[in-house]
């Protein structure tokens, strides 16, 4: 069982999400894999089963990849909302999430920050821009704006 979901993380890492899932069912992957699967049931299964996996987590070891994805996932719902024309009543509270779970990821380990930035500021023609909606975001600017 070990080996398969080693396996999994490795397809998943290489982009065969399809393949990873059907080693068998592991909540942090099935997160991270819903990035990828269309809105908006993607980002929404993304965000229910992480903000679960965060509720089992309480109290014990925090994940800084968990709320890395739950910011990415946040990106992408607040992104989907804007190009339905969603009201700033909707918009306000997805964006606080976003904004809340970066700061969550980087208080735990400093480390994922440049991935942060990279979802934020992503290069030209990059597949993970899921920030990317708030680069123009005073506070985001604030958080991810500088080197790491």
């Amino acid at each position: 069982q070990v080996y398969r979901l080693l396996l999994a993380k490795v397809l998943s890492a290489m982009g065969n999400r399809r393949a990873s899932q059907e080693l068998g069912p592991d909540p942090w992957l099935e997160v991270y894999n819903a990035l990828y699967d269309p809105a908006p049931q993607g980002f929404a299964r993304a965000i229910d089963k992480g903000e679960a996996l965060a509720r089992d987590r309480e109290g014990g070891p925090k994940s800084a990849s968990l709320h890395l994805w739950l910011a990415a996932a946040y990106g992408q719902k607040y992104a989907f909302e804007k190009n339905q024309n969603a009201s700033e009543d909707v918009l306000a509270p997805i964006r606080a999430k976003a904004l809340a779970e970066a700061k969550a990821a980087i208080d735990i380990d400093r480390a994922v920050r440049p991935t942060l930035q990279a979802l934020w500021n992503p290069a030209p023609g990059a597949e993970d821009d899921d920030l990317a909606v708030f680069k123009d975001d005073a506070e985001f600017r604030t958080l991810l704006g500088g080197p790491a």
